[in-house]
């Protein structure tokens, strides 16, 4: 066999061992998901752990929650805000939105508005709605930010529209204590957020979960 013949053979190995690996993570995330909502949190710490230590961001947001709230394992706040900072960092919406819910709170970290905030707004802008409702509310409470009724209105707003039952209710009780001015410009700030350009690949993630 000459070096050609073996050099593309190696890389034919290597294609086939990424490929089949690939394939098996997904499947374990997708049956660690699966144990997750099935109530079987042991099996799902179990699939989780091994994808988490190897970076991928689903996986640590699920253990996340799942040493948040001692499900299939004893509580452990600060594994609970080390793994869901880690898939954060990875851009996971769901995690960014976690991570803000930890930090409002005060769960396995300082309680931190400024820190909530940011990390709402950050998935909120990728269109969370959960975050978007948060963030939403923490304008109206001056929560991290002055007060201000006019961005509370784009967030609540925003999530009402992508079907967050909640966030319809909240807005009504801004809208009521706004002028028409002001209304006009939140309206103007939603209609901007809405034309403005996708964000630059930003990772799609499935989980879809309660705070």
């Amino acid at each position: 066999m000459n070096n050609n013949m073996a050099t593309a053979l190696c890389r034919l190995i290597l294609v086939a061992v990424l490929f089949f690996g690939s394939t098996a993570a997904k499947a374990s995330l997708q049956e660690g998901i699966d144990a997750f909502h099935g109530g079987n949190h042991r099996t799902a710490l179990e699939k989780f752990t091994p994808l988490a230590n190897n970076g991928n961001a689903v996986a640590q947001f699920y253990l996340g929650k799942i040493y948040m709230q001692g499900l299939g394992a004893q509580p452990d706040f600060n594994k609970a805000i080390s793994w869901t900072r880690k898939a954060a960092k990875q851009k996971n919406t769901e995690a960014e939105n976690f991570l803000g819910f930890l930090y409002y709170y005060g769960l396995g970290t300082p309680q931190s508005y400024t820190e909530a905030m940011s990390w709402y707004r950050k998935a909120a802008d990728a269109g969370n709605v959960k975050a978007q409702t948060s963030l939403g509310m923490m304008y109206v409470n001056g929560q991290g930010a002055s007060q201000d009724p006019v961005q509370a209105y784009k967030w609540l707003k925003l999530a009402e529209l992508a079907g967050e039952a909640d966030a319809g209710s909240k807005l009504r009780a801004v809208e009521q204590k706004m002028t028409e001015q002001q209304i006009k410009e939140g309206e103007a700030l939603v209609q901007k957020w809405k034309s403005r350009p996708e964000p630059e690949s930003k990772p799609k993630q499935k989980p879809k979960s309660k705070r």
